[in-house]
């Protein structure tokens, strides 16, 4: 204590968790959504990732999504997947940008 002042201030704070690092841990919600697991490397987290945003796509458009549709939502995914959030939130920003598309909305 410095007089009548503490010398401590906390400006903010950020608490992430908990921690899931496999499939069967996830709620059944998201279960139905992330149907596989994002693998080792990259490659086979973009490869799942484009699998689970597709499946999303279709059945939220309600028709064959296009190659163009699903590399424009990957884009979105590979831009939160390099800022270094999860798997399970990177495939969040791709899936609401599913929902505040117009070919869900109309």
């Amino acid at each position: 204590r410095y007089g009548n002042r503490r010398g401590l201030h906390v400006d903010s704070m950020v608490v992430r968790g908990p921690v899931r690092t496999r499939l069967e841990d996830l709620p059944a919600s998201h279960r139905a959504i992330v149907t596989r697991e994002p693998g080792l490397g990259d490659e086979a987290r973009r490869e799942a990732a484009r699998e689970v945003i597709a499946r999303f796509a279709r059945r939220a458009f309600r028709r064959p999504v296009a190659p163009e549709e699903v590399d424009r939502l990957m884009a979105v995914f590979r831009m939160a997947d390099d800022r270094g959030e999860s798997f399970e939130r990177s495939i969040q920003v791709a899936l609401s940008t599913v929902l505040v598309s117009p070919a869900f909305l109309f």
